[in-house]
């Protein structure tokens, strides 16, 4: 059930790009919506950083943080680090994670061809 989903996505992507510039249209997907205490965010385009926003990471909330407004209260204890102690970052999901044993090439082609 996830392959096929996974594929009309990728072919929905796929034609919402511009052929004139090779830009995604970006007028088809919503803004994001932040979460609050009360309610589950939405997902969507992310909001433009300002240039005094350059560095900073985007909050669940939907807004650009400071460092100061970031909790990390129990992080450091669960980073995974190498073997000199520095942090390894590695909490985003891959393709293998999704959809193992599953050649990306493969779905690639298929979702082009439209299969």
């Amino acid at each position: 059930m996830a392959l096929p989903y996974a594929l009309e996505m990728i072919e929905r992507l796929f034609s919402k790009f511009d052929s004139n510039t090779g830009q995604l249209n970006a007028d088809w997907v919503p803004d994001m919506q932040g979460a609050t205490e009360h309610s589950v965010g939405k997902h969507g385009l992310v909001p433009a950083p300002t240039q005094e926003e350059v560095n900073r990471p985007l909050g669940g909330s939907g807004e650009w943080l400071k460092s100061a407004d970031i909790d990390i209260t129990g992080i450091a204890e669960q980073a995974r680090c190498d073997d000199e102690g520095n942090v390894i970052s590695e909490t985003y999901a891959t393709l293998d994670d999704i959809l193992p044993d599953q050649d990306p090439t493969e779905l690639f082609n298929k979702a082009l061809s439209g299969e």
